[in-house]
């Protein structure tokens, strides 16, 4: 299990791994929705439990990071525009949750 706490600690999630792997979709949902609460934070903590795997991780990470504008409800702006917005290499533009991600041990 992977435990993933606000930037301003009030929430935390305990993300538990089922047959088809961890519900990465309902985290960075959560992650967009503590954005939106604070939108001036930019650090997370993950909190592991010695068997996760690397990947898995990752995953994490990758989930409470970024996520597409379309997912925030954005239309994609004018090249012009995208200043503040990552650009994937498929062109999916992208913007930032929590960049700043500490990874520690679970209690």
């Amino acid at each position: 299990m992977a435990k993933v706490a606000s930037p301003m600690a009030t929430r935390s999630a305990a993300i538990p791994m089922t047959e088809e792997g961890y519900d990465l979709a309902t985290l960075r949902q959560m992650a967009i929705s503590l954005k939106r609460d604070h939108p001036e934070a930019s650090d997370a903590s993950v909190l592991l439990e010695p068997e996760i795997e690397y990947d898995h991780l990752i995953q994490v990470m990758d989930a409470i990071r970024s996520t597409p504008l379309a997912d925030v409800g954005i239309e994609p702006p004018a090249a012009a525009e995208a200043e503040d917005a990552e650009e994937e290499p498929t062109g999916s533009m992208r913007v930032a949750l929590f960049t700043n991600i500490s990874i520690g041990d679970a209690p």
